[in-house]
């Protein structure tokens, strides 16, 4: 497979995917959606880990983020997202046929994993999921879900701030530094996309239970964007095989923490694991 590659979803908008392909023999194949604002060019240390333990790794920018097309920060509706995720799942079989396959989100990423195995029931190996936006830490003031409610009864999209500190990402200060400095990424948000978020983290909490594949949460316990509580409520109603690691200090993405090499341990052990 090419290590770069398009997708032209289903109303015609061009996604640009990424392969990072191991050089050893492949064990397991893991598709990666990455969170709001960035893009997959952030995860090439996360790719290097993976592929030192034989397992690839691929993804399209999301729409609206990265290299993809789309406004930024935008989707017309929720769902869409998941068809997206359907064309990715589908190259990834195509290129690498009879690998343990496995969807790894982060954040965003995270609810759109789970939200893509509640409802589209896929045959998967298992999912990671990193800081799922199944809730915000804090909630957002009144006034700004009035805002937010107007604009969707009059169908409004403007661009506006996402309000994420990039500051809260890492205790790692090169990590806020390199994120503001670079041109991929962006504080833009729309109602359409904000309001799908909630919309989608609340259903995937009330239907936790329904989840089937084998999971690995992730979440670091200082993280002051997403919940690490709705993290571990949501686990805490799987009767699946579920492991949960809410990793204490941490902030909002624990592979880019200063101990992100044992992150990857537990993530590429885990895989290698449940992979047999």
């Amino acid at each position: 497979m090419n290590r770069t590659f398009d997708i032209i979803s289903t109303d015609g908008l061009t996604l640009r995917g990424r392969c990072w392909p191991t050089e050893k023999s492949c064990e397991a194949v893991i598709c990666l959606v990455h969170g709001q604002g960035e893009h997959l060019g952030r995860y090439d240390h996360v790719a290097a880990a993976f592929n030192q333990a034989g397992i690839n790794l691929l993804g399209t920018d999301l729409r609206g983020h990265g290299n993809s097309g789309g406004k930024r920060g935008h989707v017309p509706t929720f769902g869409i997202l998941l068809d997206d995720l359907f064309q990715t799942l589908e190259k990834a079989r195509a290129a690498f046929p009879s690998k343990p396959l496995f969807l790894y989100g982060h954040s965003l990423g995270g609810l759109i994993v789970l939200d893509y195995v509640l409802k589209r029931n896929t045959k998967l190996n298992g999912i990671i999921v990193s800081a799922p936006l199944l809730q915000l830490a804090s909630a957002p003031p009144a006034w700004k879900l009035c805002i937010l409610e107007l604009c969707n009864r009059l169908r409004l999209n403007p661009s506006i701030p996402n309000g994420v500190d990039d500051q809260l990402l890492s205790h790692d200060i090169n990590v806020a530094r390199i994120y503001r400095n670079d041109p991929l990424t962006h504080h833009h948000i729309t109602p359409s996309l904000a309001s799908g978020m909630f919309e989608a983290g609340q259903w995937c909490m009330d239907h936790a239970s329904e989840l089937s594949l084998p999971a690995l949460f992730i979440h670091g316990a200082a993280d002051k964007i997403t919940s690490p509580a709705a993290t571990q409520t949501f686990a805490s109603n799987i009767s699946s095989d579920c492991t949960l690691e809410i990793l204490p200090g941490l902030f909002h993405e624990p592979h880019n923490e200063t101990e992100k090499t044992a992150v990857f341990k537990l993530l590429t052990d885990w895989i290698l694991r449940t992979a047999l």
